[in-house]
């Protein structure tokens, strides 16, 4: 039978248990926070690389391919600079948004940078997220984006592609085919040209 002392006992065990679960849960929530980029709620530059070595890795050993799309707000500072911080972040949680949405099932998007974003897809070929880049632009194509005023103001985004293992072995090989190409990319919309739809006519 249970004693006097056994229910003194009880309640510091139940308390001490109580505190053990809450700081559990606690860490949990910081570790989520810290993978987690705040202005667009995506997985954030370190979840990203971490996500991508260990993803190359199991590609490695069943003979999986990954895609890998970097993307890049064209002219981003411009909009933080005559509209202000607040519709440039607009603009990143428009992009964001759509990015989590197309992705939903088939791969996983971040924030990488300021204004840059990364798109990983498993499984996927060249062919295969080349259609999801296109599908990309041509939502974007036909977005509005409004600022105050009223003013509707065109997002432009250069993506480059680029797909393990035939562009790179390794995470730094993928993710530098992958930045290579966008850099050609922006440079041809800053030349006047129409920047590839599908991120792949640049094989530099």
């Amino acid at each position: 039978a249970w004693g006097p002392v056994r229910w003194e006992l009880l309640g510091p065990l139940t308390a001490e248990l109580t505190n053990t679960l809450h700081r559990a849960r606690h860490y949990e929530e910081v570790q989520e926070r810290a993978d987690v980029d705040f202005v667009t709620g995506l997985f954030n530059h370190r979840f990203m690389q971490a996500y991508l070595h260990k993803l190359i890795n199991a590609g490695a050993a069943r003979g999986r391919k990954v895609a890998v799309l970097l993307m890049d707000v064209n002219d981003f500072k411009s909009f933080n600079d005559t509209y202000g911080h607040s519709v440039g972040d607009r603009v990143l949680q428009v992009v964001a948004n759509q990015l989590r949405l197309m992705t939903d099932r088939e791969g996983v998007v971040g924030r990488f940078g300021g204004d840059e974003f990364i798109v990983v897809l498993p499984g996927h070929g060249r062919q295969e997220a080349g259609a999801f880049a296109q599908a990309f632009q041509d939502w974007l194509t036909n977005y509005a984006f409004k600022v105050p005023g009223g003013k509707t103001v065109p997002i432009v985004v250069s993506a480059g592609l680029a797909v393990f293992p035939d562009d790179g072995e390794r995470r730094q090989e993928l993710l530098a085919s992958a930045d290579a190409r966008l850099y050609q990319c922006k440079r041809s919309a800053v030349n006047g040209k129409q920047p590839s739809r599908h991120a792949d006519s640049q094989r530099g």
